[in-house]
């Protein structure tokens, strides 16, 4: 009981930080863009505000689901799902350390890290980069721990898997890149290992049609994968 305590007064400092007023010009400028575009039908032109890539503009899918969601939950509903989505990006990074760092080290990490970045904690898109990048880390520490996929079909999943994450963040916010640095240094540090196995071939095929999926979107009826 006491360490499940000591969990949720835990979280609930960077949840606390994450419920305050709107005042992000950003988010008007992107929950705007999103009403237009369910209005007419049709995305809404990049400006010199907005960044871009092959396929358009990097921000779409949050625009989208931002009105929705603004609609349905309101100022107050949306607050607290920011809220919790931060909550969730500090549990990915931490879950894998759980075991094996003290609790007060990573209490101390939570709080820092709350604290060094507070003026970030709004309801902007890049925060569903923080929560992609935790999750990517999440999951090479468990390859790290646990072994990667053990047969072509397992690793034929999770590829295709992360490919789709890819495509859908990179309709959230530019720093979708960071994905690809992450499972790029993964297979170039699994290539240099000792042991090596039949695997190894087709975690690079899965990095070169991971790659791939990156300069795809449904943006301007363009399939993706």
């Amino acid at each position: 009981a006491k360490e499940y305590l000591f969990w949720v007064l835990l979280f609930s400092f960077p949840f606390v930080v994450a419920i305050h007023t709107w005042d992000s010009a950003d988010l008007f400028m992107h929950l705007n863009r999103g009403k237009r575009a369910w209005e007419t039908g049709k995305l809404i032109n990049s400006s010199s505000m907005v960044l871009q890539h092959a396929s358009g503009m990097f921000y779409w899918i949050f625009q989208l689901l931002l009105e929705k969601l603004f609609r349905l939950l309101g100022v107050s509903g949306l607050t607290v799902l920011s809220a919790f989505t931060w909550v969730g990006v500090w549990a990915l990074l931490i879950i894998p350390f759980v075991k094996k760092i003290p609790r007060s080290v990573l209490g101390l990490w939570i709080l820092a890290g709350t604290l060094s970045c507070c003026h970030r904690i709004n309801l902007r898109p890049e925060v569903f980069s923080y929560l992609f990048i935790a999750f990517y880390i999440y999951l090479i520490r468990k390859w790290d721990e646990e072994g990667p996929p053990k047969t072509a079909k397992a690793l034929l999943s999770q590829s295709v898997g992360l490919s789709l994450i890819q495509v859908v963040w990179s309709g959230f916010h530019g720093y979708f890149i960071f994905g690809l640095v992450l499972i790029g240094l993964l297979a170039i540090a699994k290539a240099f290992q000792h042991k090596r196995n039949e695997l190894e071939p087709l975690l690079f095929l899965a990095l070169i049609v991971f790659c791939a999926s990156n300069f795809l979107s449904w943006n301007n009826c363009h399939c993706s994968l």
